[in-house]
C-alpha cells in the first residue's frame, strides 16, 4: 500500500475534501474489516488514520 489515510486527507482534504463516493467506499471497506475482526473475536486497539492504508489508485483501504 502506497499511502495511509492521513496522507490522503492532507493531499485531498484541504479546500476540496474527499468525494462522497470515496467516503462511502472507504467506510464500507472499514466496516467489513471491523466485522471480520469481530467474527474472529479480535480487537484492534490502535485504529487511527495512520493505520488505515490506502492503495496507489486510492480505491482500496486496509486496516493495519
Amino acid at each position: 500500500m502506497e499511502y495511509n489515510l492521513r496522507d490522503v486527507l492532507q493531499k485531498f482534504g484541504k479546500n476540496v475534501g474527499l468525494s462522497l463516493q470515496a467516503v462511502r467506499s472507504y467506510a464500507g471497506q472499514l466496516l467489513a474489516a471491523a466485522t471480520h475482526l469481530k467474527r474472529h473475536y479480535l480487537l484492534h486497539l490502535d485504529i487511527k488514520p495512520d493505520n488505515i492504508l490506502v492503495s496507489a489508485d486510492f480505491s482500496i483501504v486496509q486496516l493495519a
